[in-house]
């Protein structure tokens, strides 16, 4: 559901790396996309990073949406890496660092975004911490009228794949304090523990970060390589990095943020 009045976020950039790996994900994609645009008179860009552009994005996405391709051979999505490609590409002062796959009640992205207009926090999110599955019969529900009523009046018949108090999905921040806080750790170069790793930085820095009332949905989709540790190995070396990173001082921290800004000065 949609409204003809939409509400000016031009002041917000909605971030969307992907890399297609299902028609599930294509689908979500162009709903949540569809869903924003609906409501909301703002700016969209998705990234989309994969070893060959066959147009699509830019065929089924609403034509206000901004679609970049960059070619990428790897298996494994380095979608920290993209979002912090992406940061630096916006000019709004706020953004919004998105999955492909995640919806909320508007009313909740415009309670977040007006908070950080007032200036009471650096970072929100625009849910309570319960992130919610949607499985296949709710996703299709969603899909077919972008309705959350029915998601919400049925929540409690779906799996909380996390924790009650989840960081994931998806969050909206001051643009100069997101930078300032060192944007993504591109150390996760793969699926990982990188969204409980960001927000115990933010922590970690005393940065302002706060919530709004409500649930947060995750449309379902096929869980392929790039939804999962890439490895037993790799799961060790990432929740390493996670428990690194919990482990620093503020004026640690600050140190480390300096020493990824100067690679990514090099390499960007």
């Amino acid at each position: 559901m949609s409204t003809n009045t939409k509400t000016n976020l031009k002041d917000v950039t909605f971030i969307i790396p992907v890399r297609v790996d299902s028609l599930e994900r294509l689908e979500n994609l162009k709903c949540v996309t569809t869903y924003l645009l609906g409501y909301f008179d703002t700016n969209i860009i998705v990234m989309e990073a994969d070893s060959e552009n066959n147009g699509l994005l830019r065929e089924i996405l609403p034509t206000e949406v901004e679609v970049i391709f960059e070619k990428d051979n790897n298996r494994t999505f380095h979608r920290t890496k993209y979002l912090n490609l992406l940061t630096l590409l916006t000019t709004t002062p706020y953004i919004a660092i998105w999955d492909a796959d995640v919806v909320v009640y508007h009313h909740q992205l415009l309670s977040a975004v007006e908070s950080l207009r007032a200036g009471a926090y650096d970072f929100i999110y625009p849910y309570d911490g319960r992130y919610m599955e949607t499985g296949v019969t709710f996703r299709r529900i969603f899909l077919s009228n972008h309705d959350l009523r029915p998601l919400e009046e049925n929540a409690d018949r779906m799996v909380a794949p996390y924790t009650k108090l989840a960081c994931g999905g998806g969050f909206l921040a001051k643009k100069e304090a997101y930078v300032e806080a060192g944007m993504e750790n591109e150390n996760f170069t793969g699926w990982g523990p990188e969204d409980a790793e960001r927000l115990r930085r933010w922590q970690g820095l005393e940065m302002r970060v706060g919530r709004v009332k409500g649930y947060m949905f995750h449309l379902f989709h096929p869980r392929g390589e790039n939804s999962t540790f890439e490895s037993a190995e790799k799961r060790i070396e990432l929740k390493g990095e996670l428990n690194r990173i919990s482990a620093m001082s503020k004026a640690s921290l600050v140190a480390e943020i300096r020493i990824w800004n100067a690679k990514r000065a090099s390499h960007y």
